[in-house]
């Protein structure tokens, strides 16, 4: 043990010359941990030791931030895969939320890409730049699908949550074909138009996501949280820097097979939507059951279209101008409304971009909004774990 002598010291040594004393405490010093650094060797009791045999212990490691970026689905089934062997946890993680009621998440791994559009990306909104390298530090989990009408059911069972649409008794829809107003009385129970529990939520503000992340934080044990703004993009893109998910082929006239957005079923409904409509008719006007096109080569359905998802992270429209380049998934400190990714059932093609950014007022709602969950790797899990890939899970079958 080395102690640390008093200014003063013994009085043996003050005495003597500064410079002897120095180098003598010098001496005893490096002598000291000489000694302590062999019996530690010999003892095995030293703190690389300690942490060696802890982690052997817990099957804990250090995850792999991969740098290369983009990459192939191929490659994303493959760190999916050799992070949760590293770590020893599941590649799929299941959630219960009830007796009847489960949410599965799939292992997003660490690793860094370019956030943001290039200033070429037609339809490009400019509060999608500059470009910037974000790190991506630790692996997360992120649910498969949005959180359905079904599992926000068993939320508001279990703690008799009341939503802000239910509290002030209305939600913003589209009224009449024509124009957006306050629809009187809709909410997550009745949006106004027809939905089973298999249809994501919609009518929930950035308050009620968050209250239904805190409730599955107790319930699991597990903490439970939105997407950082960051998060969601590089989990959507999946290993693709193309404007769409779905790669080479992009615009209007395709994505077919891959998403929920305004198309020809909803120009029927409202004509006033017009040309810029997709040119396929996906089976719905409104939102469709989670999971019911392919998903992206993490696992995850509906990144594009479907409903418009809660971030956690503030909205500021610079906020990339200034951001460090290479920096963490963090984003503003503060903000007046947080930020909404991803289009809905209600969005033209150019909304489907993997870099399209919206904001909304956290006690805001409308018939096109809903979100879906990240949780960290940390906590017990209620319900079933086990280690798949995107590889070893059958093809999500596409609607018509």
């Amino acid at each position: 043990m080395i102690r640390l002598i008093n200014r003063k010291g013994p009085a043996a040594l003050q005495n003597r010359p500064s410079g002897t004393v120095t180098m003598m405490v010098i001496r005893i010093g490096v002598a000291a941990i000489c000694t302590w650094v062999s019996l530690a060797a010999v003892s095995g009791s030293g703190p690389s030791t300690r942490r060696a045999q802890s982690a052997t212990a817990t099957g804990a490691s250090t995850p792999t931030v991969y740098p290369k970026w983009p990459f192939k689905a191929e490659e994303a089934a493959r760190r999916q895969a050799e992070t949760a062997k590293r770590l020893g946890i599941g590649g799929e993680i299941v959630l219960a939320l009830s007796k009847d009621s489960k949410l599965k998440l799939q292992l997003i791994p660490a690793g860094e890409f370019l956030m943001g559009s290039p200033e070429e990306e037609t339809h490009r909104n400019k509060d999608e730049g500059p470009q910037r390298k974000v790190r991506i530090a630790a692996p997360f989990y992120m649910s498969a699908t949005e959180v359905t009408r079904g599992q926000f059911a068993a939320f508001v069972a279990d703690s008799r949550y009341r939503t802000d649409a239910e509290k002030r008794g209305w939600s913003t829809a589209w009224q009449g074909g024509v124009k957006w107003g306050y629809l009187k009385g809709a909410s997550w129970r009745k949006p106004g138009f027809k939905q089973t529990g298999a249809h994501p939520v919609v009518c929930v503000s950035w308050n009620d996501a968050s209250a239904f992340c805190k409730w599955l934080t107790r319930k699991t044990g597990r903490r439970v949280r939105l997407p950082r703004e960051a998060e969601w993009e590089y989990a959507c893109r999946a290993g693709t820097d193309t404007a769409y998910q779905w790669g080479a082929g992009e615009g209007r006239m395709h994505g077919k097979g891959w998403c929920n957005p305004a198309d020809q079923a909803a120009a029927v409904k409202f004509p006033i939507w017009g040309r810029d409509v997709v040119p396929w008719n996906d089976g719905y006007v409104f939102t469709a059951p989670v999971a019911s096109y392919r998903r992206n080569a993490w696992g995850l359905y509906d990144m594009q279209g479907n409903v418009h998802e809660w971030c956690d992270d503030w909205y500021e429209a610079t906020y990339y101008a200034r951001a460090r380049d290479g920096g963490g998934p963090m984003g503003p400190k503060s903000g007046s409304k947080r930020v909404v990714r991803g289009g809905s059932w209600f969005s033209w093609h150019w909304d489907l971009r993997s870099a399209y950014r919206e904001d909304g007022g956290a006690s805001g709602s409308t018939v096109y909004h809903g979100f879906r969950i990240a949780a960290d790797l940390k906590g017990p899990t209620a319900g079933t774990t086990r280690p798949t890939s995107p590889a070893s899970r059958p093809a999500a079958k596409a609607k018509p």
